[in-house]
């Protein structure tokens, strides 16, 4: 149990086979209850709901609430990464176009080696 008192998740693979069940078999929902123990109906029309949507990524369960701190400065500090590697690639396209049109600029990129 989790979240609310009373309140049942069940595993990905439990909705992938009333999904499954619902879909392929063509399985009553009562039918589907019964043979995977689900509570109520309204949990399958949920899933049938989210599987119609995404697919099979719908019935992944997702992060409720508020993202932590700690997956901001994490996105911050890939997005600085990013930024780097961008820099470096446009460097070297640089370099690469220059080659190309008989140019010979030398170019330091080792300011840039750390990112790899």
């Amino acid at each position: 149990m989790s979240g609310i008192k009373g309140m049942k998740t069940y595993p990905l693979v439990i909705k992938q086979e009333a999904v499954r069940l619902f879909f392929e078999e063509r399985k009553t929902k009562k039918q589907i209850m019964d043979k995977l123990e689900i509570k109520n109906d309204t949990q399958l029309e949920c899933w049938f709901r989210a599987f119609r949507k995404d697919g099979i990524a719908g019935l992944i369960e997702k992060p409720k609430g508020r993202s932590s701190k700690f997956a901001t400065e994490a996105a911050v500090i890939s997005s600085e990464q990013r930024i780097k590697q961008l820099e470096m690639e446009n460097e070297l396209l640089e370099i690469f176009f220059q080659k190309q049109q008989g140019g010979g600029k030398r170019h330091n990129l080792s300011r840039h080696l750390s990112v790899c």
